[in-house]
């Protein structure tokens, strides 16, 4: 495949996120300062704002990576033989991976600067892994219902039900683990590597199957 195939396909699915999905993530931010004030804002505090943001987030960017195309130009670059619709969610996983990370540390940098005490690199991994987590879960779900939205609705109603409805102890799940020294960091890697696991099956059993939904 040639790297001016590549750039049409990777434009292609730029175009996908900025115009559908960047824009909600977007005005998120425009609505965390109604949820909480900024001004010494405490670590607990900026830990359930994050873990809140940052599930949203990977519901809007992971949870729809199995998004369906119809455009007849993204439907003329399966005809190259070297690509393929697995390279395709290959692409497009690591073109809203990046976008991911850039999210949280824009918002973490922002965050440590009302509360020197929010480290930046774990706040950046516990967010990272919540958003991997959500968008795992959500795609999954829309991979085997063939419905990307029962998927988002599906996690959704999981994550307020664990949110809001449980046991105080999961709120802040994986973020917590990273601000409670009775934890270890290192189950928020496991939740990071495994929900990154849980996603690649999940696409790989729905290139199996067949036809996109």
């Amino acid at each position: 495949m040639t790297v001016k195939n590549w750039a049409r396909v990777l434009w292609y699915q730029h175009q996908i996120i900025v115009n559908k999905q960047l824009l909600v993530c977007l005005g998120l931010v425009l609505l965390l300062p109604l949820m909480i004030s900024f001004r010494e804002i405490q670590l607990t505090q900026a830990a359930m704002v994050t873990e809140i943001y940052m599930s949203l987030i990977g519901f809007i960017l992971i949870g729809t990576v199995n998004y369906p195309e119809s455009d007849r130009d993204f439907s003329s670059l399966l005809n190259i033989k070297s690509l393929s619709l697995g390279k395709i969610w290959m692409l497009r996983v690591f073109e809203e991976m990046l976008i991911t990370i850039f999210f949280m540390l824009v918002w973490v940098i922002f965050l440590h600067h009302f509360n020197h005490q929010i480290l930046i690199p774990v706040f950046v991994l516990g967010g990272v892994s919540t958003a991997f987590l959500w968008g795992a879960i959500a795609s999954s779900i829309a991979i085997i219902t063939r419905s990307m939205y029962t998927g988002i609705l599906g996690a959704l109603v999981t994550f307020f039900y664990i949110i809001f409805g449980m046991d105080k102890q999961l709120t802040f799940y994986p973020l917590g683990l990273l601000i409670n020294p009775n934890q270890t960091r290192i189950m928020t890697i496991i939740v990071l590597v495994g929900s990154v696991g849980l996603l690649s099956a999940a696409l790989v059993y729905n290139y199996q199957r067949g036809p996109e939904m």
